[in-house]
């Protein structure tokens, strides 16, 4: 089967849909097939949008020898247009992989209601979907009022081979400070601020934070970051560690406690499960497919977007009852069985698209 995967930029940037990306094609090679990855430039909402009336984008989509392309939804800018031109002149079906609605984020700016309109025009052009979570599936099907085929296939966690064990879970359980990680790009609706705010309702003796995640997406969100850990004196008990290599955030995740990252919104949160792995507790927000993930006070925690008490009290409740943290670090490691490796997400995928390309040529 040949198979085409749009993307902005560059397939080994740095992000939990990335990784997404990079294992569909690492199985759909390891199964023989051919996929050629087609890369628009990243730049700016409006040089994106501008990409729908570029002839070298037409041209290399009308002329792409493939049996099915399937289009990151994350490009939807530069898609909207071009997908209803491109049709006119190709057979394959196009398929939307979809981590998350950018309308679904709560972040707003004047032009929010032109991109959702846009994001639901795009929804409409493609023959299906591929989804990370059901909580995607359901934001798709409210915004795009479409039925159309589409397959919900969860990420793995499993992106370290070395998973834990209950008895070191439970020994870790006993060290203190409690050690606090959070993993992301350090970018608004990841959250970090929120958890700085709620760091600060506890003693600062308690506990310890490091921050793992590219500080080079929005230097300003940062500085923003770096100032409010300076204004409260938390200054020696968190470190930013910036990009780091899997071998070091393997390492720390297997000394960490509880996994805080309270998102505005995650499609799924490949971070809590790759936690949960080594039997780290997650706290995450209600908002998106974490709830997925995550079972309330069993294996972790979930609260509501932007409440830092509620966060500095779950974590006061594990800094205080060691028992309760190794309880929840081994329900957490026993969640984290129940999810499918990366192969298996691959051939979920594999099956709905060689089904569709089947059905495809039946009707071309």
């Amino acid at each position: 089967m040949r198979v085409g995967l749009l993307i902005y930029g560059s397939l080994d940037t740095l992000s939990g849909g990335y990784l997404y990306d990079r294992k569909l094609v690492s199985y759909l090679e390891s199964r023989g097939d051919t996929v050629e990855i087609i890369s628009f430039p990243w730049m700016n909402d409006v040089y994106h949008f501008a990409q729908n009336f570029k002839t070298e984008y037409y041209h290399k989509l009308i002329n792409l020898k493939v049996d099915v392309l399937i289009q990151d939804e994350l490009n939807f800018l530069s898609l909207v247009w071009l997908n209803r031109k491109i049709k006119k002149r190709v057979t394959y079906p196009i398929f939307a992989l979809v981590h998350h609605l950018r309308s679904s984020e709560p972040v707003r700016n004047p032009f929010f209601g032109v991109f959702r309109w846009l994001e639901k025009s795009f929804l409409c052009s493609v023959d299906g979907f591929i989804f990370n979570s059901h909580a995607t599936r359901k934001a798709v099907e409210s915004l795009s009022k479409v039925d159309k085929p589409s397959v919900v296939a969860y990420p793995s966690g499993a992106r370290f081979e070395v998973k834990t064990t209950p008895e070191k879970i439970e020994q870790r359980a006993k060290m203190s400070p409690l050690q606090i990680l959070f993993v992301g790009n350090l970018i608004p609706r990841k959250g970090l601020h929120t958890l700085i705010r709620a760091l600060t309702f506890l003693p600062s003796s308690d506990w310890s934070l490091k921050i793992v995640g590219d500080e080079s997406v929005d230097p300003a969100y940062v500085d923003e970051a770096w100032t409010l850990v300076s204004r409260y004196c938390l200054m020696g008990q968190v470190q930013f560690l910036g990009k780091i290599k899997d071998k070091n955030l393997e390492n720390h995740y297997q000394n960490t406690h509880v996994l805080v990252v309270p998102s505005l919104y995650e499609g799924f949160g490949i971070v809590y499960l790759e936690a949960m792995a080594f039997g780290v507790v997650p706290m995450a927000t209600e908002a998106g497919g974490a709830a997925e993930i995550i079972d309330q006070c069993i294996n972790g925690y979930l609260v509501t977007v932007e409440d830092p008490q509620a966060l500095a009290n779950h974590i006061a409740t594990l800094m205080k009852d060691r028992t309760q943290l190794a309880r929840m670090g081994q329900a957490a490691l026993e969640k984290f069985d129940q999810f499918p490796s990366w192969e298996q997400t691959g051939e979920t995928i594999r099956k709905f698209i060689v089904e569709q390309v089947y059905q495809n040529e039946e009707t071309t």
